[in-house]
């Protein structure tokens, strides 16, 4: 009894690993730029590249090459913006187009002129001579292109991190792990199975070739009807339409070349087939049907395992594929997806400060949602983070006792003035107005926030600054707690505090130089370092900071930690992470007060990327007990999600005025407001420090310490002036 799983290029991105066939166009594109070669360069109609002899086998000039093929693919074809169809699109390269404006010389020639002298007139031999001169190097060229994939696919650097999105069957200590008679037949040009779950090379068929290993790697399409080409010589025509036929993927060829593991699929009682990542494109549907020719009585006892996360709604499509190649078995969501998470890991230390038995029930909703945090390429070609640093990620809502009144759905609306035609609270629609303090102004919002406090409820904030967040690790590789008490002179501190002040420095160093820090960190990798990058990464870095003679002594110590973390390589929390990627996903935010508050009922909006992302995950406590605690509600049947949609939008709305203004600015702020404004804050001021003292797990913050003390600032300032 085996099994054969079907990977695919889903599993290696599943595992932060960068080969996607957007990062071979980022490869090539970066390539050229330090070449010389300019965005305006890249878009301009390239020449035609003619390779030279050298050491028995043809040299191009590298850039012409690299200039000609990227002008092909990016602007000559019908990819998309994000080069998915990058296999298909290799059929429908524009060569008549590039080919035409690169021969426009022969074909003013052909026309007869008294007195123009030159070699091409009247001599069709010479022009036919041309012509296929030139569709000689176009195919020339185009046969290149598997060869600069396979130097790319060589450079990707592979994530050292297991994650399950279902594929945790092959994991060495999942009860189901890999076996001996398992065999894997693989799409990717990578070693992630054999490296990352150690199975064994003999089960294992990379249909597509291996990196690393001297293989031919195979790349193509597979459309049989090709285009067609225009030439007044045939034979031009026909090395055109060679060009894109030998862009074609043999799958003949290669199924002949891998009879091995065709026998080892016969000679095996497959039971199960598992799909992982792999999109059963038409141009590899004939090494489906290859194993379907290679199960017992075509696979009627074999079951088909779709892999719930990475297919979801293309189940259908796949289905009638695989059915449609002669597959006579079942099919099943592959449902053991959850990866087993201990609670430990989302909340490390559990403060005993707060009571955490208590039997709340949460509901949440969020705003500034970024799913993750990384470096994305702009129109320009530059890189920069994905989401506005301004703006902090915020996952809030009410908390509501077992006693506390119920909330009246007429009542609410009467007190909003909301017409019966209002069938849902969303504080984009009936509560925003401008910025921050147009919407303190807000009478429907000033309502809201009295009805929460007269029903007795309470709210818990838990917010992110996305760039803070990214940037603490530099702090925490750099800086030790003895390095802190060495520098301060005594023992008797506050060590979490000091860590946190230093943490908020660097903040405020790096946060003016948001755009240059961008490109930094992309040039490097991180959060994802070479060792041998640390040092120089760590000098650039600490350019930040300014001269020297003028920093603080909080500032010199923090730097020069740096530079001697860079130095010595030793910038631990920098490394074997995935590359550009700061933040891989928001589910720990989510779970953070599941976790903290395990006697609790939990209900979240049923946000559909947040729901997948958290019933990706089971949590485990440690006493080996699963946590299920929390549960999805649709915002329209529930009131008290829709009012946490509101609590979200304005604290939102707050940190995001605090993140942009200094202390004077709030200040001025206050001083500012009217009465409805004042009143408005001041119930925000209010309901915050009431769930404060309710219990302090209530409020969780990953940001700046020093935007806390301008939060402090602001309820002092609100405080005074309510008298």
């Amino acid at each position: 009894m085996g099994r054969l799983f079907i990977i695919g290029n889903g599993f290696d991105c599943a595992h932060g690993n960068h080969t996607a066939y957007r990062y071979f166009r980022d490869w090539m594109l970066e390539q050229l730029r330090e070449m010389g070669v300019s965005e305006e360069q890249m878009e301009e109609l390239p020449e035609i590249p003619f390779a030279g002899m050298g050491n028995h086998e043809l040299e191009y000039d590298r850039q012409e090459l690299m200039k000609f093929l990227m002008w092909l693919l990016q602007y000559g074809s019908d990819m998309d913006e994000e080069w998915n169809q990058f296999e298909s699109a290799l059929a429908k390269l524009k060569l008549q187009g590039i080919f035409d404006e690169n021969t426009w010389l022969v074909r003013e020639n052909t026309v007869e002129t008294d007195g123009y002298e030159d070699d091409l007139h009247g001599d069709p031999f010479k022009r036919a001579q041309d012509y296929e001169m030139y569709a000689a190097a176009i195919k020339e060229a185009l046969q290149m292109i598997p060869e600069l994939f396979a130097q790319w696919i060589r450079t990707v650097k592979l994530s050292k991190k297991k994650v399950s999105f279902g594929w945790d069957i092959i994991c060495e200590n999942s009860p189901a792990h890999h076996r001996p008679d398992d065999l894997f037949l693989v799409f990717n040009y990578t070693e992630t199975l054999e490296s990352l779950y150690h199975v064994p090379e003999n089960q294992i068929c990379h249909i597509h070739g291996r990196r690393n290993c001297g293989e031919r790697l195979i790349i193509g399409h597979g459309e049989e009807k090709l285009q067609e080409f225009e030439n007044e010589d045939p034979l031009a025509v026909d090395l055109l339409e060679q060009a894109i036929r030998g862009l074609k993927k043999d799958t003949e060829h290669v199924i002949a070349a891998h009879e091995d593991f065709w026998n080892k699929i016969s000679q095996t009682e497959i039971t199960d087939i598992y799909s992982f990542g792999f999109s059963y494109g038409d141009v590899d549907l004939p090494y489906i049907q290859k194993v379907m020719q290679c199960l017992k009585s075509d696979g009627q006892n074999v079951t088909w395992h779709w892999n719930q996360y990475d297919h979801g709604e293309k189940n259908e499509q796949y289905t009638r594929k695989i059915l449609e190649v002669g597959f006579g078995g079942n099919f099943t969501e592959y449902d053991n997806s959850k990866m087993l998470l201990s609670t430990d890991e989302i909340v490390p230390i559990v403060l005993d400060s707060f009571d955490r038995n208590e039997e709340y029930t949460f509901y949440y909703d969020e705003t500034n949602y970024f799913g993750k945090f990384w470096m994305k390429q702009n129109k320009r070609g530059t890189y920069e983070f994905n989401c506005d640093i301004d703006k902090d990620f915020v996952l809030a809502g009410l908390v509501v006792k077992p006693e506390s009144a119920i909330l009246d759905h007429e009542m609410l609306w009467k007190r909003l003035n909301l017409s019966p035609q209002v069938h849902e609270l969303k504080f984009n629609k009936q509560f925003s107005m401008g910025d921050f303090v147009q919407t303190l102004g807000k009478g429907k919002l000033n309502q809201l926030l009295h009805v929460i406090d007269e029903h007795g409820y309470h709210i818990h904030v838990a917010h992110m600054n996305a760039f803070y967040y990214s940037i603490v690790d530099i702090v925490d590789s750099a800086v030790n707690l003895d390095d802190i008490i060495e520098y301060r002179g005594t023992a008797n501190l506050n060590l979490q505090y000091e860590v946190n002040r230093l943490k908020a420095q660097l903040f405020d160093v790096l946060y003016p130089h948001r755009n240059e820090v961008e490109q930094l960190f992309h040039t490097y990798g991180y959060p994802d370092l070479n060792k041998e990058d640390m040092d120089e990464f760590s000098q650039k870095l600490v350019q930040f900071f300014g001269s020297r003679r003028e920093l603080s002594m909080d500032l010199k110590f923090l730097s020069g930690m740096i530079r001697k973390a860079g130095a010595e390589k030793n910038l631990i929390f920098l490394e074997d992470n995935t590359r550009d990627v700061m933040i891989e996903n928001l589910a720990f935010l989510y779970l953070h007060f599941t976790v903290l508050f395990p006697e609790s009922y939990h209900i979240f909006d049923n946000q559909k990327e947040v729901k997948r992302k958290l019933d990706t995950y089971e949590l485990i406590d440690r006493d080996q007990r699963k946590l299920d605690n929390y549960e999805y509600a649709d915002s329209k049947d529930n009131l008290l999600i829709q009012v946490s949609d509101v609590i979200s939008g304005i604290y939102g709305m707050l940190y995001e005025f605090i993140n942009e203004h200094d202390k004077n600015g709030i200040r001025k702020m206050v001083d500012s407001l009217n009465e409805t404004q004042l009143d408005s804050l001041w119930m925000m001021v209010k309901l915050m420090c009431e769930s404060e003292i309710e219990n302090k797990g209530f409020i969780f913050s990953l940001a700046s310490i020093k935007g806390n003390e301008k939060w402090q600032l602001i309820m002092q300032l609100v405080c005074k002036k309510k008298g």
